[in-house]
């Protein structure tokens, strides 16, 4: 998502070359998981990023566009709850990543990997209820018993 001014015109969707364009986008360090999207995406359309600032905290981030200091490239998660003075803007097309599970067959799994499982499965569905649908993909369900 965009993450920008809420009383920044237009609304909807961006087109994700005109985010990438902006000379006032407001950064995650690098080597943080969205800022290497951000910047893959930069490089494989050509663009230059022109950053403003790089901060390391999403709060921070959130709080300099509530103040219209600029446009933040964020998670969903992070605007899963209203923020005053912020609005999400979709891109198009959206980043997004996907994260997976691996294990050995025939292993069981501890009740503290189900627990973790359990509660990423309901992050997720509180996310999507908040936000709406982002990803293609949905967690599998947990399967029956231990040996999973």
């Amino acid at each position: 998502l965009l993450a920008v001014p809420a009383g920044e015109q237009p609304t909807g969707p961006v087109p994700l070359a005109d985010a990438l364009a902006r000379d006032d986008v407001l950064l995650s360090m690098r080597g943080l998981g969205l800022r290497a999207q951000v910047d893959a995406a930069a490089a494989a359309s050509g663009d230059h990023l022109h950053a403003r600032v790089e901060m390391r905290s999403q709060r921070a981030l959130l709080s300099m566009v509530a103040a219209g200091a600029g446009a933040a490239f964020v998670p969903a998660v992070s605007l899963a709850a209203e923020i005053e003075g912020v609005r999400a803007r979709q891109l198009e097309p959206p980043l997004y990543r996907q994260i997976g599970w691996i294990r050995r067959p025939g292993r069981h799994l501890p009740p503290a990997a189900f627990a973790l499982l359990d509660g990423i499965r309901e992050a997720h569905a509180n996310l999507v209820s908040a936000t709406g649908p982002r990803t293609s993909g949905e967690l599998p369900p947990r399967p029956s018993g231990n040996s999973a």
